[in-house]
């Protein structure tokens, strides 16, 4: 590096003298080259070591982040199996839910079947009750009715068939009978 700088100033000195003469001559389109190539010299020499050093760099620094990328995916499928055996046990969780479901609708279909047919039971037996009350109203009501019609037909059958003469002779026992 320091022989680089040395050099540079030549460069430059020999660029002054060579652009101050005028015209296109092949002395000047040598020094030129010659500049060129000194220059170019100088910059290999100044800055090899610094885009070597650029190149390593962003060289290591891509083969972290390749290397970070690596761990980043083995940690991506890791979760990803991971969050798939969530799932297959997500399903056997909502086949063992909706299983457990089943059978608790039908303890609960049970349960309401059975005290549907507790009801019925009991509407029927008050049915009947109320069928056994009826009937024996209607009985009594007929009883009634028959005894009633009786007694008219009773009385038709008094009034034609009893005279003055038997009604007189009857009173005549009750005052005996009262008397005695």
């Amino acid at each position: 590096m320091k022989r680089g700088l040395k050099v540079l100033p030549v460069l430059f000195f020999s660029t002054l003298i060579f652009a101050s003469e005028g015209g296109h001559s092949p002395i000047l389109l040598i020094g030129h080259i010659f500049d060129f190539i000194v220059f170019a010299y100088v910059l290999y020499v100044l800055l090899k070591k610094p885009i070597v050093e650029a190149m390593k760099t962003q060289r290591n620094a891509l083969i972290k982040k390749l290397e970070e990328a690596e761990v980043k995916e083995k940690e991506s499928e890791a979760k990803l199996k991971e969050i798939e055996e969530r799932m297959a046990n997500l399903k056997n969780e909502v086949e063992a839910i909706l299983k457990k479901t089943d059978e608790i609708a039908n303890k609960e279909k049970e349960k309401i079947l059975a005290k549907a047919k507790e009801e019925a039971e009991k509407i029927k037996k008050l049915a009947e009750i109320e069928i056994q009350n009826k009937i024996n109203s209607a009985k009594s009501e007929l009883k009634k009715y028959m005894l009633e019609l009786a007694s008219k037909n009773a009385e038709e059958i008094i009034k034609t068939s009893i005279t003055e003469k038997d009604i007189d002779a009857t009173i005549e026992n009750y005052f005996k009978e009262l008397e005695g």
